[in-house]
């Protein structure tokens, strides 16, 4: 009678576990009346500000992770570091939806491990209570750091993505300056030909500089701090030129050439060091197989 109360109830946790996890990463439907909006105002935008961004779009902060976020924010002092505030902006990322997905995380390792531990105690097997508790508690704290974690090991390549977008954005700059537009014209609508997290960035900076009536890049390289992205800080000083007489089709130019080369010599090296890294299990027969060989007559030199 025990066992099959023990297997009811772990029947009826996992399917809560299963509804909780469908339940907190999916995407929710989107508002209708707020889409509708965004796609009249996306018709209806000038061709010098871009589409506007749909503010009703799907998973857009109305899901069940970003409430959590949202929730931990205004309870909790917590604040991600710069450099994590960084790889969250270039990802495209919200502050709620990162913190919500580190409490959907610790809860699911959590709860992972206090089933684990349950069918333990359920089939017979002599468990300390300490010992559950202690492991559903270091599953949690583990479940709270994977996201972190998982933005800090792939940072190297979306530094990667975010420097061909920029690669990009610089050459959309330049056709626009060809078609006889002005500096500022063609900073704002080169960055609304794409929804690239960047891309997103630089719009959002464009705006903020125009509300608060300054240069766009002044902004642009505040955005670059922000974002470390030097590259960007680049992009606001040869802007800048345009108002000194300069000409900002050739400096765009010779600038992208030389990120472009940096960026083509960067990708040679890792390819170097991946064709090393090869070299190892080729080497590995040939030093058994050595090994192997010089052992007999070795032991027979001891013996």
């Amino acid at each position: 009678m025990s066992l099959t109360l023990a297997a009811m109830l772990l029947g009826g946790c996992l399917f809560g576990a299963v509804l909780l996890t469908v339940a907190a990463f999916r995407v929710p439907m989107p508002h209708l009346a707020k889409t509708l909006t965004a796609l009249r105002g996306a018709q209806t935008g000038d061709a010098r500000s871009g589409p506007s961004v749909a503010s009703g779009a799907p998973g857009d902060g109305d899901g069940l992770v970003e409430r959590w976020g949202a929730w931990l924010l205004r309870g909790g002092r917590l604040s991600p570091s710069a450099r994590q505030l960084a790889q969250l902006r270039l990802r495209g990322i919200s502050l709620t939806r990162f913190y919500g997905e580190r409490a959907a995380s610790a809860l699911l390792c959590a709860l992972i491990v206090g089933l684990v531990s349950f069918i333990a105690s359920a089939f017979g097997i002599a468990v300390n209570l300490t010992v559950p508790l202690g492991a559903v508690l270091a599953a949690a704290v583990l479940g709270w750091f994977l996201p972190a974690l998982r933005i800090a090991s792939s940072a190297h390549y979306v530094a990667e993505d975010a420097s061909e977008a920029l690669l990009v954005y610089i050459d959309l700059v330049i056709l626009e300056r060809i078609a006889n537009q002005h500096a500022k014209d063609a900073l704002t609508r080169a960055a609304y030909v794409s929804d690239n997290p960047v891309f997103r960035q630089i719009q959002e900076a464009l705006a903020r500089a125009e509300l608060e009536r300054e240069q766009p890049w002044t902004e642009l390289r505040r955005l670059s701090e922000r974002l470390d992205l030097p590259q960007l800080g680049d992009i606001a000083d040869i802007a800048r030129l345009q108002e000194e007489g300069g000409s900002l089709s050739a400096a765009f130019r010779a600038r992208v050439a030389e990120l472009r080369n940096a960026y083509v010599v960067q990708r040679q090296r890792e390819a170097d060091r991946i064709t090393q890294r090869m070299e190892i299990p080729k080497m590995l027969p040939v030093v058994v197989v050595s090994f192997i060989l010089i052992l007999p007559p070795l032991l027979r030199i001891a013996g």
